[in-house]
């Protein structure tokens, strides 16, 4: 990721973690098109700012890449142990661009939505690994 993408994301993260908006989108959009995974969320309100939080530590971590790999590789086991499969990361990619696309509008710009796929795409893989 360029320095650009990682100060493009920090701000998208900034706005996405003042209000529900954002993670209400997921959640929605993913057990729309995954119903199967509402069952691992037995507290979807607790989830959204779990969600939130999650999202602000892996951000700021961008930068420190041996920091990021200990802390997504930490939450992909924690997400393994509730059930989460590979198949899921795509369906959560697709969720969350789409909820940022919701609560942002226009303000999620080309720029941001490329800066935001190289974000998921690392730390997923991270979390994968």
């Amino acid at each position: 990721m360029t320095p650009d993408q990682i100060d493009r994301v920090e701000r998208l993260v900034e706005r996405i973690v003042r209000d529900d908006a954002f993670a209400t989108a997921f959640y929605n959009r993913l057990f729309e098109a995954a119903p199967e995974t509402q069952t691992m969320f037995p507290d979807v309100d607790a989830q959204r700012g779990k969600l939130r939080d999650e999202l602000a530590v892996l951000v700021a971590l961008l930068r420190d890449l041996p920091r990021l790999e200990t802390e997504a590789a930490a939450l992909g086991a924690r997400h393994r142990s509730y059930g989460v499969r590979a198949s899921h990361f795509s369906l959560a990619r697709d969720a969350m661009e789409a909820g940022l696309a919701d609560a942002l509008g226009e303000a999620f710009t080309p720029a941001d939505r490329e800066a935001w796929q190289r974000a998921y795409g690392l730390i997923s893989e991270l979390m994968q690994s």
